[in-house]
């Protein structure tokens, strides 16, 4: 049941949330329809037209009453959805970070124009709201396949004036900010509104639509640090135990001895011999950004052990893949997860198809279409899910708080 500040909602005001509520639902947004069930609605003159606001696990959105009494139902479901997926992308939690008052400018077009873009992309029977700003109006091309980050990036190339940056967001961001909305003078070094309970309840988003593709589709290939933390002896004795030298047989063809080849003298009997071969190793870790750092500390400290008969080759992957040097402190990623990026670059990439490929990651990715699932072994954190890991996949669990 939806909730209201106070003021209780007109009856057509109400039957109009839960109009929005059933279309999202029939069209399998059930994410947008969790959003909007468990928020609290306000209707007040603060905004002056809508804006979502996570503090801890509360999720609070805003109305302003002629702005949402002027919508069609068609428009007021694009604006719910919009809200929605200001907090699945935690981009609240992203704008809080940003302390430069012009970035953070540039950062919330960058948000507006990847929702409205992918909206129209993937709900194309929905109207944006009149004036909505979109990438196309923007940068002239559409920016759904784009970060918030990387539209910012591109902003930040435009002239300070340029007309583009008078144009009103469809929402308010500014009710992002720690202080109460309308505050003309907020107390210093407020807390960031977003914490890790505001995590757990997009996590908890997560676990109720598990079928959904929530976990983004977009690369970032930022840099993210990975703090040095020595491996456990356990896990480098699983990798041991795993990765232990295998052996092949060599045909030796030799010339028999004279006896024989008095009996048989035109055959040559071939011989085997066991010779040693390098175990093929690929270990690939999940750096996109539901993965925390501790975990990719972790990751990366296990994945460059070095073990005798083993060829290793170390990647990070988001929905792309990026090279790690051995020894290296950072790995690039950050963006969505997609572990069929993987499978890719050992296609690409690789003269072979190696013997084990280790994934390090919380398992919140599309089922990746893998030629060898025996092969795959997945590490996972306690908090780590199975359902989209291929069959006949290994999977083991390590708690990297532990370590």
């Amino acid at each position: 049941m939806i909730r209201y500040d106070q003021e209780e909602a007109s009856a057509t005001e109400a039957e109009r949330f839960n109009k929005v509520i059933e279309w999202l639902e029939r069209r399998r947004a059930h994410i947008a329809a969790h959003v909007l069930q468990m928020g609290e609605i306000h209707f007040n003159d603060v905004v002056d037209t809508a804006g979502v606001r996570v503090t801890g696990s509360q999720v609070d959105l805003f109305f302003n009453r002629e702005f949402f009494e002027e919508l069609k139902l068609v428009e007021l479901v694009a604006v719910l959805l919009h809200e929605s997926l200001h907090v699945v992308f935690r981009h609240q939690a992203r704008a809080e970070k940003i302390e430069s008052n012009w970035t953070r400018r540039l950062f919330s077009y960058g948000c507006e124009t990847v929702i409205n873009d992918s909206i129209l992309r993937y709900f194309k029977e929905i109207e944006l709201p009149p004036g909505a700003i979109t990438g196309q109006s923007l940068l002239g091309r559409d920016t759904s396949d784009l970060t918030a980050e990387q539209v910012m990036a591109l902003l930040q190339k435009k002239s300070h004036d340029d007309p583009c940056f008078l144009e009103p967001c469809l929402d308010d961001h500014d009710v992002w900010d720690p202080e109460e909305p309308g505050d003309e003078s907020p107390e210093e070094d407020l807390p960031h509104r977003w914490d890790a309970n505001s995590d757990k309840l997009v996590e908890r988003l997560e676990k109720m639509n598990s079928g959904l593709k929530l976990w983004g589709s977009k690369a970032l290939g930022a840099t993210r640090l990975a703090v040095r933390k020595k491996g456990r002896t356990d896990l480098r004795r699983f990798l041991t135990e795993q990765l232990r030298p295998a052996h092949r047989y060599a045909t030796v063809w030799s010339v028999p001895n004279r006896k024989a080849m008095s009996i048989y003298p035109d055959v040559i009997l071939p011989g085997y011999e066991p010779e040693s071969w390098m175990v093929r190793v690929l270990m690939a870790i999940d750096s996109s950004g539901s993965v925390s750092d501790e975990f990719l500390g972790v990751a990366r400290a296990v994945a460059n052990q070095q073990l005798p008969g083993t060829k290793m080759k170390m990647i990070s992957f988001d929905t792309r893949t990026y090279e790690v040097e051995p020894g290296a402190t950072t790995l690039k990623g950050g963006g969505g997860t997609d572990a069929q990026a993987v499978e890719s670059y050992i296609e690409k990439e690789l003269p072979a198809y190696p013997d084990y490929v280790f994934i390090f990651s919380d398992g919140y990715t599309p089922t990746p279409d893998v030629k060898n699932p025996d092969r795959w072994i997945w590490l996972l954190p306690p908090y780590g899910v199975e359902n989209y890991i291929p069959k006949g996949s290994k999977i083991y669990r390590f708690d990297p708080r532990e370590l």
